[in-house]
C-alpha cells in the first residue's frame, strides 16, 4: 500500500492476530509470523518486491501441500489531506520540538514543501494502486464509485488464471489473493469490514497525530484548511509517468476545478 494510514492498519493486524514482525529475505519487505500458527502477514510500500514475496511464499507453501487464502489491502485517501498528512510526517520531528512555529508560517512551509517535493511526493502518491488496478483489470473511477456505494470499501476476488498457466505454482499474485481497497475518509465503517474479512477480529483507530504532538493542532489545522492553487496541483499532478493515475486520482475527488 501507498503510505496512507498504513501505520495503523498493520497495528490493527499485528495486534488482531498477535503477531510479530521480522525482516525477509527481499528488501523493503517485512514478515509477521502469527500466534494461531497459520496466519502470516507481509507489509510493503515497494509493489514488485511485495508481489515476489507473496510469490516465493505462495509456492514455498505449495511445497509442503498447503494451500492459503490471500489478502491484499491497500488504501486510498483524498488528496486534500493526503498532501498534509505528508508534510506534517516529514516535519514532525522539527515541529513538535517547536513552539515558536506559527501557523500562519506552517502554511509558508507547506507550499515551499509542495513546490521543491513535488517529484518525491509523486512517486509516493502512487506506490501500488495503479499497479494493482492494472493487475484486476480495473480503473480508480471504478473503485472509487464501489468504495462510495458501499460504505469505504470495495473486495475484488482473484482473476481467472492465464491460459498459458498450467503449474499452480505458476500463477501470478492476481490470481490467487483478493484485494481489498479501503478508503480513508470511511475508515469509522472499518470495524465492520473487518469483521466481515476475518470475523472476530476487532478493528482499534490508531492515536491521532494531534494526540501524538499536542504542540501542532493549531498548524495542522492551519495547513489542512489550506486549499491548492490550480498552479500548485497541476506542479503536482506533474507531466510524467505518474501523471494519469495522479489526474485520475484527483479527478476522483473533485480535487480539480479547472
Amino acid at each position: 500500500t501507498p503510505k496512507c494510514g498504513t501505520g495503523g492498519l498493520s497495528l490493527h493486524f499485528q495486534n488482531s492476530f498477535n503477531c510479530r514482525w521480522r525482516g525477509t529475505e527481499i528488501e523493503g519487505v517485512k514478515m509477521a509470523r502469527c500466534e494461531d500458527g497459520h496466519t502470516n502477514l507481509s507489509k510493503s510500500h515497494r509493489h514488485e518486491e511485495s508481489l515476489q514475496f507473496l510469490r516465493d511464499y505462495r509456492v514455498k507453501e505449495l511445497s509442503k501441500g498447503i494451500v492459503k487464502q490471500c489478502l491484499i489491502v491497500t488504501v486510498v485517501r483524498d488528496p486534500k489531506t493526503w498532501l498534509p498528512s505528508k508534510f506534517m510526517e516529514d516535519v514532525k520531528t522539527k515541529y513538535c520540538e517547536s513552539t515558536t512555529i506559527t501557523p500562519e508560517q506552517a502554511v509558508q512551509d507547506y507550499r515551499e514543501w509542495l513546490r521543491v517535493s513535488a517529484n518525491r511526493n509523486r512517486q509516493r502518491a502512487q506506490w501500488n494502486i495503479p499497479h494493482f488496478l492494472n493487475m484486476y483489470e480495473t480503473n480508480l473511477g471504478d473503485q472509487m464509485d464501489a468504495m462510495w456505494r458501499q460504505g469505504g470499501y470495495s473486495l475484488l476476488p482473484p482473476r481467472p488464471p492465464p491460459r498459458a498457466v498450467s503449474n499452480e505454482s505458476d500463477l501470478p499474485v492476481e490470481s490467487f489473493c483478493t484485494l481489498l481497497f479501503l478508503q480513508l475518509e470511511s475508515s469509522d465503517r472499518w470495524p465492520e469490514v473487518f469483521e466481515m474479512v476475518a470475523p472476530g477480529r476487532r478493528y482499534e483507530a490508531p492515536e491521532m497525530r494531534d494526540e501524538l504532538c499536542p504542540a501542532n493542532v493549531e498548524r495542522n489545522r492551519a495547513v489542512k484548511s489550506y486549499m491548492l492553487t490550480d498552479e500548485e496541483k497541476m506542479n503536482f499532478i506533474g507531466d510524467d509517468e505518474y501523471s494519469p493515475y495522479l489526474l485520475e486520482w484527483f479527478n476522483a475527488y473533485g480535487y480539480l476545478t479547472f
